[in-house]
């Protein structure tokens, strides 16, 4: 995979407003878990069109723990506007 360039909470701040952000978070996402998941065995976090789906965002199984992704089987909501919804920042 080629290289991304380095993303701070800057960066995710100032995108979670532009159109199709919330499209593209997962894919974002889904990158991150398959480039630190210890042990990947499965890996189900629909990006673009697919976001629009009802139930979980995403659905990750490893056979070992990382820094980010769980041991076993593990759930995944995102939302680009929580902050926003709650009267945060």
């Amino acid at each position: 995979m080629a290289a991304w360039p380095p993303i701070d909470r800057d960066d995710l701040r100032k995108a979670r407003g532009d159109a199709g952000f919330d499209t593209v978070l997962p894919l974002l996402i889904r990158r991150l878990i398959a480039e630190t998941a210890s042990g990947l065995e499965s890996l189900d976090m629909p990006g673009g069109a697919g976001t629009a789906v009802g139930g979980f965002d995403g659905i990750v199984t490893a056979s070992g723990p990382s820094a980010f992704v769980p041991e076993g089987t593990s759930v995944w909501e995102l939302s680009v506007g929580w902050r926003q919804q709650h009267g945060r920042g």
